[in-house]
């Protein structure tokens, strides 16, 4: 009977450290695949930081074009207003001068 207790304590010796090889085999396993899985999230990130950079600056891009061209028409604009404002009365002063000159 104690030899049979001593088979039956080996026999769950020999069980427990084969689960427990399977344990850690099974941890590597899960370990090496949330690795690989946090590296493809890692580069994923990285491109779409990358994509979104991108488009932020696109976006500043033709927001300061967009201001630039109205800031451009507006002061074109106000120029050409003040030059008719000048050349509505550019024929009194022009007459006066040639008056001036004439006389």
């Amino acid at each position: 009977m104690e030899e049979e207790i001593l088979s039956r304590i080996a026999q769950a010796e020999a069980r427990a450290a084969q689960i427990k090889e399977e344990a850690q085999s099974r941890a590597a396993a899960i370990v090496a695949e949330a690795q690989k899985q946090a590296q493809e999230i890692a580069k994923n990130s990285e491109v779409q930081a990358a994509a979104f950079r991108k488009e932020g600056m696109q976006a500043a891009e033709a927001k300061a074009q967009s201001d630039y061209l109205d800031a451009i028409n507006k002061c074109s604009s106000q120029a050409k207003q003040y030059a008719d404002g000048l050349l509505a009365h550019a024929d009194e002063y022009v007459l006066e001068v040639v008056g001036r000159l004439t006389k």
